[in-house]
């Protein structure tokens, strides 16, 4: 074997044709749209992450998320072309932690590439990924006679490429860039203009030359240390401005995360153009960290409510049958208003789960009170939060709650970003037991 093969990958294509910056952002703004804005700008701002890091002591992800064939793994490949030709990602299911902890000390302000995330995975990898935001990497005991360790330290930017969005740990989620790609479905196929201009891009990134770029941009270290600090309260100032302008709330994590990315585009566009306009960025940034700010805001209290559902079916204070269903369907009678309802089928059948938010309201309102000190969100307002969600199927007015019928909100316990795993309930004491009674111990 190799011990040196994932270092082989990193080049320096000095080919006979240079490309630039501006000449590369215009293509990566062409394939990507909006998103290629982003993608440029966290570049740059990994270029320079560790002055980044030396300020602020950490560095956000950037998470690509969004269903197969959008383009979400084709754009992290434009991304580590920067630095290697042939890029690989490291299969979040696949690899061995140890693995996992090298690769993300192997460069200096690069990127490093992670992929397949899904919120089902194990607590120790979202662990890692949460503690290479801060820099913090693998603590290991040293072979010696007293209480010495060493520390893999992570020094390079981290791009997470998904279908899921990283929110059952909603701090996962908040220490990232995240850009949603949308699915492409028939209706909504790449034209063949689009697909010319990935082929053009990909032959690019093929020949190893993008990395030329990559070099030359070192020539701004000095400049970007120096102007940093006096960009960086430039654009919080500007940022602020809009939005209480705007009367908009926006949380101070999102806010911060693309201010380095302005900042590092703002101060090299003054040297050389980006490929796209500066004030666009800006404002598309805003834009994101608003749409950041509400989902962080949802993905906190709907994880709230389920993890109070679950603590609630645990202490024996919400009873199956009686607060909620669970059954396998193969169709299903949805309402909206008064007068309209449609059949859905489901093929495979599908778990769905059944609440009747009246029954279960007041109990999670007291839960809720007693774990946080506060009362937890109204009726309508959950409501609201929970039906925004992928796995809501809809409204049923007619559901069997003991010898009641009575409407209830609908589920999909099957759907891959459905927050509760249900066979992680320990077996005799929680979830698992209620919902699945046939496996209990005779």
């Amino acid at each position: 074997e190799d011990s040196y093969e994932s270092h082989r990958e990193f080049v320096f294509g000095h080919g006979s044709a240079p490309i630039s910056l501006e000449q590369w952002g215009k293509k990566m703004v062409m394939v990507y749209s909006e998103n290629g804005m982003v993608a440029v700008a966290y570049y740059l701002a990994a270029l320079y992450r560790d002055l980044i890091y030396r300020r602020h002591r950490h560095f956000p992800h950037l998470n690509h998320f969004g269903p197969p064939g959008s383009g979400k793994s084709t754009m992290a490949i434009s991304l580590i072309s920067m630095f290697k030709k042939g890029p690989k990602a490291f299969h979040l299911f696949q690899g061995t932690p140890v693995a996992m902890n090298r690769i993300l000390s192997q460069s200096r302000n690069g990127l490093t590439w992670f992929d397949e995330y899904k919120n089902h995975l194990a607590t120790n990898r979202i662990e890692a990924l949460k503690g290479a935001y801060d820099g913090s990497g693998h603590i290991k005991g040293v072979k010696s006679q007293d209480n010495r360790t060493s520390n893999t330290h992570v020094r390079s930017a981290v791009i997470i490429t998904g279908q899921h969005q990283p929110t059952t740990d909603i701090a996962l989620f908040e220490r990232c860039i995240s850009l949603d790609f949308p699915d492409r479905k028939e209706e909504n196929e790449f034209t063949s203009e689009e697909q010319a201009n990935i082929r053009d891009l990909q032959q690019l990134e093929n020949s190893g030359r993008l990395t030329c770029i990559t070099s030359h941009l070192q020539v701004y270290r000095d400049l970007i240390d120096e102007k940093f600090d006096r960009v960086f309260v430039e654009v919080k100032e500007e940022m602020d401005g809009v939005f209480e302008k705007s009367k908009i709330f926006a949380h101070t994590r999102p806010k911060n995360h693309y201010s380095y990315l302005l900042i590092i585009a703002r101060i090299i566009n003054q040297k050389e153009p980006l490929g796209f306009e500066y004030n666009a960025l800006f404002f598309y940034a805003l834009k994101k960290i608003e749409s950041q700010t509400k989902n962080m805001a949802a993905e906190d209290e709907a994880m709230t409510w389920w993890r109070m559902f679950e603590r609630l079916i645990d202490k024996g204070e919400i009873i199956m049958n009686k607060h909620f269903r669970y059954d396998l369907k193969d169709s299903l009678t949805l309402h909206e208003g008064r007068n309209y309802s449609w059949n859905v089928k489901f093929e495979p059948p599908q778990h769905l789960l059944f609440i009747n938010l009246n029954y279960v309201h007041g109990a999670y309102m007291e839960a809720h009170k007693k774990q946080y000190g506060e009362s937890g969100l109204n009726i309508g307002a959950l409501g609201a939060y929970l039906k925004s969600k992928k796995y809501y199927v809809g409204l049923s007015k007619s559901v069997r709650f003991g010898n009641i019928n009575r409407r209830a909100l609908v589920f999909n316990a099957s759907h891959e970003s459905f927050p509760i795993e249900m066979d992680s309930i320990e077996s005799g004491n929680g979830l698992e037991d209620i919902l699945f009674p046939d496996k209990m111990p005779k």
